[in-house]
């Protein structure tokens, strides 16, 4: 099955120019030194490693000698050989951009097994940016993955899932393939920053929903202030209810 549809150099040059007259970034998979030679003549912006070759030293220091950024995908890895692959590319050239791609290689992949949030672990150990390549059949997994902090994120895609192949049934057709897309936009807008602080739009509503501390009645200068002489009610415009007891 796979060698029927094997497609040749000019294949690939064709594919590509379509790609860019539709604005799309044309990238491709070497599985040999030969395709990543090919890949290399090409000019493509960034090579792909697929999960199967994450092991395959040799092949990644000849793609790595290529030079060009490079994306390793990690699916069946321990952390420990993801760690190694890194090894063995900054071997070669240490300035090369690298980014890993967390991945569980089963077609379709169990929602139980995707485990996305191994995905924060790997940045922090690899000191470099972590994606998802998913092969689940749901629409909201690349948006869950981009929300656990997926910063690239892979998806199959196909015209029929039901067609004859190994891919099909873990590909979204393109109406979900673009509902996924716009999840996965609307959950990098929500992710935000590591930080706590109040937003914009919580600044406008702070002085009507917080409170502070108020005179529970009318008192005259000098009096000597108890409990009950308090109240915290809103509006926030006077001394924090944190200095209740200091009052």
């Amino acid at each position: 099955m796979l060698d029927q549809r094997e497609l040749n150099a000019s294949d690939h040059r064709h594919l590509q120019d379509y790609a860019a007259a539709r604005h799309v970034t044309f990238l491709s998979t070497p599985f040999d030194t030969h395709s990543a030679n090919l890949l290399h003549e090409l000019e493509v912006p960034a090579f792909k490693i697929g999960s199967g070759d994450l092991n395959n030293h040799t092949l990644l220091r000849h793609v790595a000698e290529l030079g060009g950024p490079m994306i390793l995908s990690t699916g069946m890895a321990t952390l420990d050989e993801v760690v190694k692959a890194k090894e063995v590319v900054e071997s070669i050239d240490a300035s090369l951009d690298l980014a890993f791609l967390h991945c569980t290689s089963a077609y379709p992949c169990p929602t139980q097994e995707v485990n996305l949030r191994i995905i924060k672990r790997m940045s922090e150990v690899l000191g470099a940016p972590v994606g998802y390549s998913d092969h689940t059949t749901l629409v909201e997994m690349p948006g869950l993955a981009v929300a656990a902090g997926a910063h690239v994120v892979e998806k199959h895609f196909t015209m029929d899932s039901s067609l004859e192949g190994p891919d099909h049934q873990a590909s979204l057709e393109p109406d979900e393939l673009s509902r996924s897309v716009e999840l996965a936009e609307i959950a990098a807008q929500a992710r935000g920053q590591a930080q706590k602080r109040p937003t914009e739009s919580e600044r406008l509503n702070i002085n009507k929903i917080r409170k502070s501390i108020h005179a529970a009645r009318p008192l005259r200068a000098g009096t000597m202030i108890c409990a009950d002489d308090l109240k915290v009610v809103r509006p926030s415009d006077g001394i924090s209810p944190a200095q209740l007891e200091e009052v």
